[in-house]
């Protein structure tokens, strides 16, 4: 029997299931978008070069690249009441200071817990930001299904919209209720 060295064939013979990358690996891989594209075009080409692929699959796999937000990840969804008080895990009016959960899809490129520095928590946390109206959120936790972020503390009683940007990529506005105090308030 024959063994080949290069395609499927070579793959077929080794009998071991493929794994995908953790997300953390993905996210230390292709921080951006941009990072992403240039090493999917990279690797095109040497296989082009190789002859492990036509010039037809070549171009087709570069504009796929560039056409996904990251890494094949979709634009970033807010479910519908998906914004919850953390402490009360109830929606309703939101409070400056106080910690939110976000609940949806594509929310984050990878899980990360976030640590706080001297200057507190981070408003961008690999790619992925948190804008109440026009301020960004303190984020404590992000992952692909959920964001927990403190709503910013300069925010005053009213409505305003809240989406979450991931690379560039931002949800549709969710309308929220900003009280003066609630629940949950730091």
């Amino acid at each position: 029997m024959a063994c080949h060295t290069t395609g499927w064939g070579y793959l077929s013979q080794v009998n071991t299931p493929l794994q995908p990358f953790p997300d953390t690996t993905l996210g230390q891989l292709y921080p951006d978008h941009q990072t992403y594209v240039i090493r999917v075009v990279q690797v095109t080409l040497d296989n082009l070069r190789a002859g492990f692929i036509v010039p037809e699959d070549a171009a087709a796999t570069v504009s796929e690249a560039a056409l996904w937000s990251f890494a094949g990840m979709g634009t970033p969804t807010i479910a519908p009441g998906g914004v919850l008080n953390v402490k009360t895990n109830a929606a309703g009016p939101l409070a400056p200071n106080m910690i939110v959960s976000i609940y949806g899809s594509n929310l984050a490129a990878f899980a990360t817990e976030v640590q706080p520095t001297s200057a507190g928590y981070p408003t961008s946390v690999n790619g992925t930001k948190v804008s109440f109206g026009f301020f960004d959120a303190p984020l404590l936790y992000v992952s692909g299904s959920q964001i927990n972020a403190m709503v910013p503390p300069n925010l005053t009683p009213g409505t305003t919209s809240l989406t979450v940007t991931v690379h560039g990529s931002t949800s549709r506005a969710q309308v929220v209720t900003i009280a003066a105090t609630g629940p949950g308030q730091l």
